[in-house]
């Protein structure tokens, strides 16, 4: 029997090692990623930002996210972790991630309510930066772990 682990083990220790690295961080340099498109190979960079930042730090940068064309999965986790934030802030959203980046419909009806929550939480929108940054494809987590000697 091998000693090696299975892959989903291996993938949740580098997501786990991902997060902390990204905990360490500073909540600027986070949110400089993020514009960047610099999402990180598991998607523990929302989390972490969710962890250690607040809601007037992070809250319109994750809404610009949940709000641009990029792929699904960055917008659900990015929306995820404003879920949490809101939370922490003492907003009970009435959200799951899904609704606010999955179907189209979900997302025509549910962002402009968390628009109107973040406003009457944080007021008007910073002047918006440049859109974040198509993600920057990492190296995929199934290579990472298969192409170990």
């Amino acid at each position: 029997m091998s000693n090696q682990k299975h892959w989903k083990e291996q993938y949740e220790d580098a997501a786990t090692i991902e997060k902390e690295r990204y905990t360490q961080t500073s909540v600027e340099k986070l949110l400089q990623a993020i514009q960047k498109g610099q999402y990180g190979d598991y998607h523990q960079i929302w989390y972490a930002l969710a962890e250690i930042s607040t809601l007037e730090q992070a809250g319109w940068t994750l809404y610009h996210v949940m709000a641009s064309p990029i792929d699904y999965l960055h917008r659900y986790h990015a929306a995820a972790a404003l879920i949490k934030l809101l939370g922490k802030s003492g907003v009970n959203s009435g959200f799951e991630p899904v609704q606010l980046s999955g179907n189209p419909i979900f997302i025509r009806d549910n962002l402009p309510k968390v628009r109107d929550m973040l406003v009457q939480k944080l007021g008007t929108p910073p002047p918006p930066a440049a859109p974040p940054a198509p993600p920057v494809p990492p190296k995929k987590w199934y290579e990472k772990i298969f192409s170990r000697k």
